[in-house]
């Protein structure tokens, strides 16, 4: 007697189980993403270390949330409308004021938030292409993230130089001054 459990699914033979699983999955990992977000305020609350510490935790869980929206309005609106362009958000909220790592994490969630997505939608696709699209969309979504946090760097480091440019005109101007006094 065979009892592999995913010999049917692979099979096909329950679509409507298949869809209530992944129902199932979407739905507890939107509530992981709270229960993630929720402590993360109480950490930040309870360190009350820095106002840079709470910013940084308000931002990360702000992205959380706007990942958790993306990924719904994405399983409402289906398979047929893509709302790719969406998921840049958040990893580029968290390239920009947090950190290239946070944004290479947030590619990553989206993109397994964007598969958990599309194989919740009741569609037929194989899970190769599944894979294929998801490896796309890892790609992109980390090419997002490298983007974002080059220009972050590129403008501190040229807010940096004309700060030092600035000091230096100014002491440039002020021993031109003195000499000729």
């Amino acid at each position: 007697m065979n009892t592999c459990i995913w010999k049917p699914l692979l099979a096909g033979a329950s679509i409507t189980g298949m869809w209530s699983a992944a129902t199932g999955i979407l739905e507890g990992m939107m509530v992981a993403i709270a229960c993630a977000a929720c402590a993360l305020f109480a950490y930040a609350f309870e360190r009350l270390g820095t106002i840079e510490r709470i910013r940084r935790t308000l931002v990360l869980v702000g992205c959380l949330a706007l990942l958790s929206f993306v990924a719904f309005v994405d399983f409402t609106t289906g398979y047929n409308l893509s709302v790719l362009v969406l998921y840049y958000v958040p990893i580029g909220l968290c390239a920009w004021y947090l950190s290239p790592i946070h944004a290479y994490v947030f590619a990553g969630l989206s993109t397994v938030a964007w598969a958990a997505v599309h194989f919740a939608t009741p569609h037929q696709i194989t899970s190769q292409i599944i894979l294929w699209n998801s490896s796309m969309r890892v790609i992109s979504f980390a090419l997002v993230a490298w983007s974002v946090a080059r220009e972050r760097q590129h403008r501190a480091r040229e807010s940096a130089l004309l700060n030092q440019l600035g000091l230096t005109r100014g002491s440039l101007a002020r021993g031109s001054a003195m000499s000729a006094a």
